[in-house]
């Protein structure tokens, strides 16, 4: 068969937060499709610093990180776009104006809120807070009090994580982002809070599948797979050759895939690349 490129979003397709792991039979799925001579890409929301643990470990070829801002492959950066930092000033201006809590996601840094900071820490870390210890953690993964930001790293940030007790905050922040900038705004609230991110509209994890096939240029759109679970993955599921949605991903994902596989948490992600026959 043809070599594929896979595609796979990373948080709540590969990484199940209920059991804070990625599902062996993910592992060794993934294992199978590279000795089987596919590529594999995580392809996510996340930034370069949030990639960590166990994603490290995975036999990957490279990452669309960012929601498609930052690309890596086969050990290059073949694309970085960074937020304009007159954008993201009025940005922070507006969120801490309408006391809405953020995440920074750069490159190479991370620059946090002290209720963000909070919540990443115990995810990343099993520090008790305001420990020296903790800040230490938090700084070996690349996070960062927005306290501590200095001018230049404005440079390097690639987008934005929001938090806010109050879902109409978020709501007023996106109705007045101008043309060139997106918001998805997500559902489920996580910790009684509404959550959503910021990216500039040309930056998807679609376009992002593009320059990963012009920099191999031995391969095609219809030889890409792409699997995930929430709103940001849906250009991409709707882009690639096969689009695969989660079990347990918003239905509107679901609508736009060509196929529905299990949910993660009853080995999904291995169960749809046996079902292409790709392990």
């Amino acid at each position: 068969m043809n070599k594929k490129i896979i595609f796979a979003d990373i948080d709540g397709t590969l990484f199940d937060h209920e059991t804070g792991k990625i599902p062996a039979s993910a592992c060794e799925a993934l294992r199978q499709a590279r000795e089987n001579g596919h590529r594999i890409f995580l392809c996510t929301g996340r930034p370069l610093p949030d990639i960590t643990g166990d994603l490290r470990q995975l036999p990957l070829s490279g990452m669309v990180l960012a929601c498609g801002a930052h690309i890596i492959a086969e050990g290059e950066t073949i694309f970085e776009q960074n937020f304009p930092t007159g954008d993201l000033k009025r940005l922070i201006a507006f969120m801490q104006e309408h006391h809405i809590e953020f995440k920074l996601e750069g490159s190479r840094r991370n620059y946090l809120t002290p209720l963000a900071y909070s919540l990443f820490q115990g995810i990343f870390t099993e520090q008790p807070d305001d420990s020296e210890l903790a800040r230490a953690a938090m700084a070996d993964v690349g996070m960062f009090p927005f306290s501590d930001i200095a001018e230049a790293d404005l440079g390097q940030i690639l987008k934005l994580y929001l938090f806010s007790k109050d879902p109409s905050a978020l709501e007023a922040l996106s109705q007045a982002l101008p043309p060139h900038i997106q918001c998805f705004l997500y559902e489920n609230m996580e910790r009684d809070l509404a959550n959503g991110e910021i990216t500039l509209r040309n930056i998807t994890k679609a376009a992002g599948i593009d320059r990963v096939l012009s920099f191999y240029g031995d391969c095609g759109l219809k030889d890409t797979i792409a699997l995930g679970d929430s709103l940001n993955d849906m250009e991409m599921i709707r882009h690639a050759g096969v689009g695969i949605a989660m079990g347990n991903a918003v239905d509107a994902l679901k609508e736009n895939a060509d196929y529905v596989t299990k949910d993660i948490a009853d080995d999904g992600f291995a169960h749809a690349l046996r079902q292409l026959c790709l392990i």
